[in-house]
């Protein structure tokens, strides 16, 4: 009414045998912007990705791999999730938005995003998430306190042209970030049997306790980052796409584990069906610290993406 609307938001995911509640909101828009009220994307979620050529992502070498262990040491950061939250939008003012948002366990996220044409388009997001106050529980706290402040920054931009070349790419930083690695859950320590780890491995002599990486007291913290960078070219009308991506991380599970990952990748898209066909190659070359082997592994992607 008067330019005003209300809507609302339910989506489901299907995650193994069960069904996944992903967004469950209410939202509030118009000339003042919008607010959205109930579990959704906080304001910094999704800032880690963005793009506008349509292309980034083929070849990804973040989170494409089935192998629990390369699954572990790459990702996104991004600096957001789903949560219960109150998120405002502002209007665009000129090509220019921003976004921000309170949750659960007092979590803080903010958003500036940048979008231009000039016979192509350009996008950008920078987002941040934290916790500013120590004393609340934070993700997997377990002991039902924060010792330090947890937080991440990431920011990702695409430029897709006229001539249908499109470069795009990602960077991000977490602080305090704590990987959860029990020697007591079957999947960790296979993880640790694969790379030949022991819990200690993960600790300080000082710190040595009957978990590898927990948050409790003694348990040591990373401060991961990444940067990506893809180039790619449209063509067919925009319908197929080719693309190389390249992808560098540090201290995702452990300081000084780093690693690359470099994916070549194809996508195209059937209009009238309204799906998109992918195929990538991607290889994963990890390393360890302390003398501890590495991986090098080479993995296949072919899959479908169906709108309706």
């Amino acid at each position: 009414m008067g330019g005003n609307k209300v809507g609302i938001q339910l989506e489901y995911e299907e995650a193994g045998s069960s069904v996944k509640l992903r967004h469950a909101n209410v939202q509030y828009s118009g000339a003042f912007g919008k607010f959205t009220l109930g579990q959704g994307s906080e304001a910094g979620d999704g800032s880690a990705y963005s793009d506008t050529t349509g292309v980034f992502g083929i070849g990804h070498g973040a989170g494409t791999s089935t192998d629990f262990t390369l699954g572990s040491f790459f990702g996104s950061l991004d600096a957001g999730d789903r949560v219960n939250m109150v998120r405002y939008d502002s209007p665009a003012l000129g090509p220019v938005g921003a976004a921000f948002s309170v949750g659960n366990d007092d979590r803080v996220s903010g958003l500036l995003q940048l979008s231009q044409e000039f016979g192509g388009t350009f996008g950008a997001k920078l987002g941040w998430v934290g916790w500013p106050d120590p004393s609340r529980a934070g993700p997997n706290s377990g002991t039902g306190k924060r010792l330090n402040n947890p937080s991440t920054i990431s920011a990702s931009f695409g430029v897709d042209m006229a001539s249908g070349l499109t470069v795009s790419g990602a960077w991000a930083k977490g602080d305090n970030h704590y990987v959860d690695f029990s020697d007591a859950d079957e999947a960790d320590s296979a993880f640790l049997k694969r790379f030949d780890l022991t819990p200690e491995y993960f600790v300080e002599p000082h710190e040595r306790k009957q978990k590898a990486i927990v948050t409790d007291t003694d348990s040591h913290p990373t401060d991961p980052s990444y940067f990506q960078a893809e180039i790619g070219y449209k063509f067919n009308g925009g319908n197929t796409g080719v693309a190389v991506s390249w992808y560098r991380f540090g201290d995702f599970i452990v300081d000084g584990s780093e690693g690359t990952a470099l994916g070549i990748g194809a996508k195209h898209t059937l209009p009238k069906a309204g799906a998109d066909l992918y195929v990538a190659a991607q290889n994963y070359d990890v390393d360890l610290v302390k003398g501890k082997k590495g991986q090098d592994e080479t993995v296949f992607v072919v899959g479908t993406l169906v709108k309706f």
